[in-house]
């Protein structure tokens, strides 16, 4: 347990200097829940346990689509961010108007 609070203190103190640093920057911090990322196909979206057959192997259960299991949660993370930058932003645009 100290071990845990320790690292997840290491990691709210970095995320709050980073959006700090960002927002100084004109840039923003977009958050992404790590839920099922790992676990969720970049390729048709299918999402079970199944897909993730190792720690380093990822292949989808229903498309066949293989690749590390690393690159292809990046995609699902990366493409969770554009959309949920994209949302705030038109969110932003029709307060504006």
């Amino acid at each position: 347990r100290l071990n845990r609070s320790i690292l997840s203190q290491g990691w709210g103190i970095f995320l709050t200097l980073l959006d700090y640093k960002l927002s100084r920057n004109g840039g923003r911090l977009v958050r992404v829940p790590p839920q099922y990322t790992s676990q969720t196909c970049s390729a048709c979206g299918h999402v079970s346990p199944e897909n993730r057959k190792t720690q380093e192997a990822f292949v989808c259960a229903v498309c066949g689509h293989a690749e590390n299991a690393d690159a292809n949660a990046a995609r699902n993370i990366l493409r969770a961010g554009q959309a949920r930058s994209t949302c705030s932003e038109a969110k932003t645009f029709e307060s504006a108007a």
